[in-house]
């Protein structure tokens, strides 16, 4: 339903809701209001109420006080008097909500009940308590809008005091930022500084490392240099010698033809004795694996290896200077030891003694043999190959500097006989020989081990080449003392084996001379003893003198033996195969 009243919006400054939402209860207590306030009586239609409906207890509300809006409307009022209706209705009035709780409406009651209410008055005359009331309630609003004005303020100063605060605190924020970014650049500024010092100093060095290798090149470049011109000298010399040699071989070519025939007569002789001598050793061995078959052991008795021994005694001491030799005492040697006549183990042995034998005896020709029995000893290794092994094992036995190895001499522990003999020295009848003898035996088994290690065979490799030599020196220069039985064990060393190892490895090999040009030499002189200056003569002169660049004497191998030797070395050899298969064929 929709009620608008036909009095004016705004009446004495209160002004009605243009869109009231009440309840019957509070409608009849604003009407009730309105009336005691203004202090007039209302003398329009009349709302009277005859009995109680029940409205709010009825099953369609459900007890439900919720307000309701309600407009009433003329609808018999002319045009005119609507627009100014119009009018008024159109500024807002503010009005206070009424309810009609003891309003009770009944929707099963027909319209003509509600035509039979009386009427009543719908503004009642306020008295003074509601002046007084409405005065309290005014100022009430006052104080509290006093209240709310100040708290709004409070707040308003609050909020400028935190904008400030925050204002101070983001500027803060923005210099520590700020700060951070200009501490953050000095850092960079610096790590860059320092990559750039660290950059600056790599060149620098890789420079400096450049030139020190150009340095090193271009000494490398003089001395090859230097090096290819004594070749083309040596070369020079060569070629002036082999004219000179072949005009006479040419003299001698007349005389080489006659004693042809002579040769190929021996040499018919010597491999019938050969032949021979094979069926020999067929048989024996066919006669050794007989008995080995019952017996199961093989025992030789002490005169037939004491001949076999001679054997290879004689074999050892009939090598020469000559490729030849080489190659013939190479084979009989091999053969030798091979022989099953003897145990092979006890041959290498025998073989071994012989060879350390020989050479230290200080009468023996270095120069011209000790390089052909050490082109032997690879050739019978490379066929016997524990050869190598037994015969280094009897050399260190003989002499503690090829291994090498110092033994330290103290006093209170073992007595100078005892220290004597524990570093190799000889006694015969009850004396120990002296150190002179010793150091010449010293020498000649250093010479013999350096010949070996420098031996080169093309085909065939040595168990013990350059590359232990090398080693040898290493451990000599930095773990062994400098004294009088070191330097002449590294100055015949160098003696035999400088010239290949200066051919193998170069600038290296110089630089090793250097360090005992200025170190060893030094600590020898340091010494004062008038027994070293020989030693250390020697070895300056060697070093001073280049004398590595030169090949020691006896190092070429002759092409040939002349024909006095090949006889010799044929009849020797046929008698020395006939005695020793003929030793052994009643030997078992």
């Amino acid at each position: 339903m929709k009620l608008e009243p036909r009095c004016p919006n705004k009446v004495h400054g209160m002004t009605l809701d243009p869109n009231p939402n009440w309840t019957v209860k509070s409608l009849v207590l604003e009407l009730n209001s309105l009336d005691l306030n203004i202090n007039v009586s209302s003398t329009g239609r009349v709302f009277t109420k005859t009995q109680n409906r029940d409205v709010l207890k009825r099953k369609g509300f459900g007890g439900n006080d919720k307000a309701f809006v309600m407009r009433v409307t003329d609808e018999g009022v002319e045009s005119d008097e609507s627009d100014d209706e119009d009018v008024r209705r159109r500024s807002p009035v503010a009005g206070r909500r009424f309810s009609c709780t003891d309003l009770d409406a009944s929707d099963s009651e027909s319209l003509e009940d509600e035509r039979e209410i009386k009427e009543a008055p719908l503004m009642v005359q306020a008295g003074l308590f509601g002046g007084l009331l409405i005065e309290e309630e005014y100022e009430l609003q006052q104080v509290l809008k006093e209240e709310v004005r100040n708290k709004i303020s409070a707040l308003e100063m609050k909020m400028v005091s935190e904008n400030t605060r925050s204002t101070a605190a983001l500027s803060q924020v923005e210099k520590q930022r700020q700060a951070r970014r200009d501490l953050d650049k000095k850092l960079d500024a610096q790590f860059r500084r320092k990559v750039a010092e660290a950059l600056d100093n790599h060149l620098t060095a890789v420079q400096r490392d450049h030139a020190h290798r150009s340095q090193i090149e271009e000494r490398k470049i003089q001395n090859d240099a230097s090096i290819e011109e004594a070749k083309r000298k040596e070369r020079a010399l060569a070629e002036e010698r082999a004219h000179q040699q072949k005009a006479k071989a040419e003299a001698e070519a007349a005389k080489q033809r006659a004693e042809e025939a002579r040769k190929e007569a021996l040499e018919d002789e010597r491999r019938k004795a050969k032949e021979i001598a094979e069926k020999q050793a067929i048989e024996s061995s066919q006669r050794i694996e007989k008995e080995k078959r019952g017996d199961g052991n093989i025992q030789a008795p002490k005169e037939d290896l004491h001949k076999h021994e001679l054997q290879i005694g004689k074999r050892i001491k009939q090598i020469t200077g000559t490729k030849d030799s080489v190659r013939l005492k190479a084979s009989e040697l091999v053969e030798i030891l091979k022989d099953p006549l003897c145990p092979q183990s006890i041959s290498i042995a025998m073989f071994a003694k012989k060879v350390v034998a020989h050479f230290q005896n200080t009468s023996t020709n270095f120069g011209g043999t000790v390089f052909a029995c050490g082109q032997v000893i690879v050739h019978v290794a490379s066929q016997v190959p524990l050869v190598m092994d037994i015969l280094l094992a009897e050399l260190h036995r003989a002499c503690i500097y090829t291994v090498p190895k110092h033994v330290v001499f103290n006093k209170s522990t073992i007595s100078s006989e005892a220290y004597r003999k524990m570093v190799g020295f000889r006694e015969e009848d009850g004396k120990l020989e002296s150190i002179d003898q010793y150091l010449e035996r010293v020498e000649c088994c250093m010479k013999l081990y350096g010949a070996i290690v420098q031996t080169e065979v093309d085909g065939i490799t040595n168990p013990h080449g350059l590359k232990e030599g090398w080693a040898w020196l290493a451990r000599l220069l930095n773990a062994l003392p400098v004294n009088r039985c070191t330097a002449v064990a590294l100055d015949a060393f160098l003696k035999m084996a400088g010239y290949a190892l200066f051919r193998k490895y170069k600038w290296l090999f110089e630089k090793i001379l250097n360090v005992i040009s200025q170190d060893f030499v030094r600590a020898l002189e340091s010494r004062n003893d008038p027994k070293i200056n020989p030693v250390i003569l020697s070895i300056k002169n060697y070093i001073e003198g280049k004398q590595y660049l030169k090949k020691p004497e006896g190092w070429n191998l002759l092409g040939g033996l002349s024909s006095q030797q090949l006889i010799q070395e044929a009849e020797t050899g046929f008698h020395g195969s006939q005695n020793y298969h003929r030793s052994n064929r009643w030997g078992y």
